[in-house]
């Protein structure tokens, strides 16, 4: 699991078992590798000293070895750099691959330039297995990418895409340490599907795009595409899926598969797998809270942190309600609203609180009836207050380029603000905006403020934006 370790200062754990063990395991290390050399040297015959190989056999293996891998990145790299037939190019990056890490080899080996054309059959060998495995992966010859399980072999099965609940973190302490866990990760073992139709009904979509792919390689890559470059730059239609079967046999198998966003029966999938008790167990942690985990809390609207002074019976009727909210929730409220407060609590009073407790977030939508109320009643504010916004900038990239315009007028930057969504409540769910207009996303308003202690990035999200907005952005030089 991937992790990311933030060391306290104020709470040093014990590192001297650390250390030691350690220690130990480098010691045995390098015990075992002193016992090895002393062995290949006494079995290395006498001549081979002035050798750069000191034994004859190992050079055809590592020759075929460093061919593999380094035709392969050659030939990737041309790629890369190409721009017209990425297939053709592709084929002189394997010719080249071979013939340059066949000559490097030999000349390297027999220390003489006119060694590069020797052993012509561990060369055809290398070149050989080179293709086949080149082969391997672009056409999916061993059935990878294709494999789905039945549906009757499957136990239970997680589903995670990282652009659904983007903002959830997920950590935890140990010794001192507050330790990130990855969020596919976390989702994957702690997700139980046990309706597995609609899942299996996404791995299907997800094969049959990536057998069109394989199918077709050859079309896709002479007119300049690939793959991971059709699903990465046309991710309006397409976002990642990686799902994990766990088998009854006792295996668990994990696949990513790209899938199509536009398509309505696949949509409605994802729909019913979102909406099961069990996917939300697995995606939110925020419903194993606890009042005890709620020291300190803070309310957002996207712009400035209220803090919410509460007893623990005020917290554990807001969390009650919270789980209620969340747990009737329908995919049309996931797919056409967005959060609109953000409240964080965190199991530490400390001030330096993000590096020594754990934090929980609870996103809050218009539709959490319960949660709606119980924050009204605390005088949380809902509507975001835009007031002590003093000018704003609304910004875009095109290819290098930057464009940018500034807005000090008050009755714009309302006009402007009234438009926006904060980013982290509009791309909480991004991948259900499919159907949304996404070329307003490549602007980013960042407002300028007096007295605010946080802002977030705004987005515009599908509206039509006012023409003076875009008429005005001027390129930066």
């Amino acid at each position: 699991m991937q992790k990311m370790n933030v060391f306290i200062g104020e709470k040093n754990p014990d590192l001297i078992p650390m250390a030691v063990s350690t220690m130990a395991v480098m010691a045995v290390l390098a015990l075992a590798v002193y016992f090895l050399s002393m062995l290949l040297v006494k079995k290395r015959p006498a001549e081979a000293a002035s050798k750069a190989i000191a034994f004859r056999g190992l050079k055809p293996v590592i020759k075929i070895l460093l061919m593999i891998i380094g035709t392969m990145l050659f030939a990737l790299l041309m790629a890369e750099v190409s721009s017209g037939d990425r297939f053709g190019w592709i084929v002189f990056g394997f010719i080249a691959g071979v013939l340059l890490i066949q000559a490097i080899c030999e000349i390297v080996f027999e220390f003489d330039f006119k060694a590069c054309i020797r052993h012509p059959v561990s060369f055809v060998i290398g070149a050989v297995v080179t293709a086949a495995v080149m082969a391997v992966f672009m056409f999916d010859l061993a059935g990878y990418d294709s494999y789905i399980p039945s549906e009757a072999s499957v136990n239970t099965s997680a589903v995670c895409c990282y652009n659904l609940q983007t903002s959830i973190e997920y950590s935890k302490m140990e010794d001192g340490y507050r330790t990130y866990v990855n969020a596919d990760e976390y989702r994957l073992d702690h997700m139980y599907l046990t309706d597995n139709e609609d899942v299996i009904k996404l791995a299907r979509e997800g094969v049959a795009f990536s057998n069109m792919v394989h199918s077709n390689q050859m079309n896709f890559i002479n007119k300049g595409n690939s793959a991971g470059e059709m699903t990465s730059q046309d991710d309006v239609d397409r976002a990642s899926f990686v799902i994990g079967f766990r088998q009854k046999n006792g295996h668990t198998v994990y696949r990513s598969y790209y899938i199509d966003l536009r398509d309505e029966e696949l949509m409605n999938a994802i729909g019913n797998i979102m909406e099961t008790k069990e996917y939300k167990e697995g995606v939110f942690v925020s419903l194993e809270a606890k009042p005890e985990d709620m020291v300190q809390m803070f309310a957002t609207t996207g712009l400035g942190y209220q803090r919410l002074s509460i007893s623990d019976e005020e917290k554990e009727h807001f969390l009650d309600g919270y789980r209620l909210d969340l747990m009737e929730q329908d995919f049309e409220s996931m797919k056409n609203e967005e959060p609109v407060c953000m409240v964080t609590a965190t199991d530490s009073a400390k001030k330096s609180w993000m590096y020594e407790g754990n934090e929980t977030k609870f996103f809050i939508y218009p539709s959490y009836s319960r949660c709606m109320k119980i924050l009204e009643d605390m005088d949380v504010r809902l509507e975001p207050d835009y007031s002590k916004i003093t000018s704003l900038s609304v910004s875009r990239y095109e290819g290098d380029d930057w464009f940018s315009a500034d807005f000090t007028e008050r009755d714009r930057i309302d006009e402007i603000m009234s438009l926006c969504t904060p980013g982290t409540f509009y791309y909480f769910n991004s991948a259900l905006h499919a159907d949304k207009n996404r070329d307003n996303e490549s602007l980013d308003v960042s407002v300028y403020c007096d007295d605010i202690d946080y802002s977030d990035s705004f987005v515009f999200g599908d509206v039509k934006i006012p023409e003076y907005v875009t008429g005005s952005m001027t390129k930066s030089e």
